[in-house]
């Protein structure tokens, strides 16, 4: 058998292409990936945070685990809409805004509830979480008497 010189052999690329360096595909994405996230980063709205604490104290008929409890139950009060009706004048937002905005979390070893609210406002986002605070503490003032638990705002926004 004899070779023929002018007979090429074949090595799945085109005629005249070059191939690229196999870190290259990482490269492009890396850069991609900057680019699409500087991008976002620069159109998207900054969101600010504010949080206000405030703690349930037992009273003189009380024990710190029934203090614990109402402040569990305080957590998932404090986002309903009586509660928000009562802060949304010292908002000075709509309930609607207060509903989609606050956020409320408890610890399981500790009588505190965390209120939190979300503006594109640093003073808007403190305001709220400090409005539904107090309106909580309002609310709590109110059964007081039965529960024998006070809730006192810990720390504002």
């Amino acid at each position: 058998m004899t070779e023929n010189p002018t007979r090429r052999r074949r090595t799945g690329r085109l005629p005249g292409s070059r191939s690229l360096p196999p870190w290259s595909l990482v490269a492009a994405g890396v850069v991609a990936g900057g680019l699409i996230g500087g991008g976002y980063g620069l159109l998207k709205a900054p969101a600010y945070t504010a949080t206000s604490y405030v703690i349930a104290v037992p009273a003189e008929r009380s024990d710190t685990s029934t203090a614990l409890g109402f402040a569990q139950a305080y957590g998932r009060v404090a986002t309903q809409p009586a509660v928000l009706a009562e802060a949304q004048q010292r908002a000075g937002v709509p309930v609607s805004t207060l509903a989609k905005s606050v956020r409320t979390a408890t610890s399981p070893d500790a009588p505190m509830v965390a209120v939190s609210a979300t503006s594109g406002q640093p003073a808007r986002a403190a305001a709220m979480a400090n409005a539904v605070a107090a309106a909580l503490t309002k609310q709590a003032d109110a059964s007081k008497q039965a529960t024998h638990v006070e809730l006192l705002q810990f720390s504002r926004a």
